[in-house]
């Protein structure tokens, strides 16, 4: 949604004051292009329907569904120009956190309850981190009633940082790695690197920033060949949640887990030397 402020910003200068109400109110902290409601003026319900048809690559980048929308919603001409969210840290968020290593990556080796399909399961992460063991250490992060086990060797932040801490975390780190989620979102926004599983359940242009290096699976499986599934769970939660009705057709077993085939076809070994490549040549 950032990127359809600084679009609208950019393309009509002057001619919209724009305030916001989002779950996540920390994210528009310091935006020059938003101000305090004042009680008047038009309310649009922002949303994205063309992730309905994301599945063709003429509906580009998830930023680009905000944008369109609201173009079509003030009835003017819209398009995408930006290629990543905007987050605008102060001085002191530009400053690392204390206690932290010098040089780290941040790691998301967790899901919600509502999208376990992203999962990439436990005994992966850990294969990562292991690997650079003494090297470069890894500061996990989470909300603590999500989906989240402690990393052994790593950092543990899991429950342990507010939004704009976790924006300062990002940008003091040399990258992160994760599902698609929005740990990615605020590596994209802060220029920083990051390596996304994502498997075949959304389609790689749909995620794609340029900082990152995406794992795909889309064509390599009979479920995602031609499109990705867009499916919600690996096996049931029985919470009564509609998404138990939506689930992944091939689910393997992955150590004490069980994860989408798709993402379990991306190893421990592709991440690894993502990061190594970045290590050697990118930083």
């Amino acid at each position: 949604m950032t990127a359809a402020v600084e679009s609208l910003a950019a393309q009509h200068p002057g001619r919209y004051r724009v305030s916001v109400e989002t779950t996540c109110p920390e994210i528009w902290e310091n935006n020059p292009h938003v101000y305090p409601w004042q009680g008047e003026g038009r309310v649009i319900d922002l949303h994205y329907p063309a992730i309905n048809d994301s599945h063709h690559m003429k509906t580009g980048h998830f930023m680009g569904a905000f944008v369109s929308y609201l173009g079509d919603s003030l009835g003017i001409p819209l398009t995408l120009s930006v290629n990543r969210p905007a987050l605008y840290l102060d001085a002191q968020e530009q400053e690392k956190l204390p206690d932290l290593p010098d040089r780290y990556f941040v790691v998301n080796a967790g899901t919600k309850t509502d999208f376990t399909c992203k999962g990439w399961g436990q005994r992966n992460y850990q294969a990562v981190v292991d690997h650079f063991a003494g090297r470069v250490p890894f500061v996990q992060i989470g909300e603590a009633h999500h989906l989240h086990q402690p990393l052994k060797g790593a950092v543990n932040k899991i429950g342990q940082t507010t939004p704009r801490q976790l924006f300062r975390l990002v940008h003091g780190s040399l990258g992160g790695i994760g599902p698609t989620t929005f740990l990615q979102h605020v590596h994209a926004a802060l220029g920083r690197f990051y390596v996304c599983i994502l498997g075949g359940r959304e389609p790689a242009w749909w995620c794609h920033y340029p900082t990152q290096t995406t794992f795909s699976t889309m064509g390599q499986l009979k479920c995602c060949r031609e499109r990705a599934c867009w499916r919600s769970r690996v096996t049931p939660l029985g919470d009564g949640d509609p998404k138990d009705g939506s689930l992944c057709e091939l689910p393997v077993i992955s150590g004490s887990e069980v994860v989408p085939a798709c993402m379990e076809a991306v190893t421990p070994d592709m991440v690894i030397q993502a990061l190594e490549t970045y290590l050697r040549h990118g930083h």
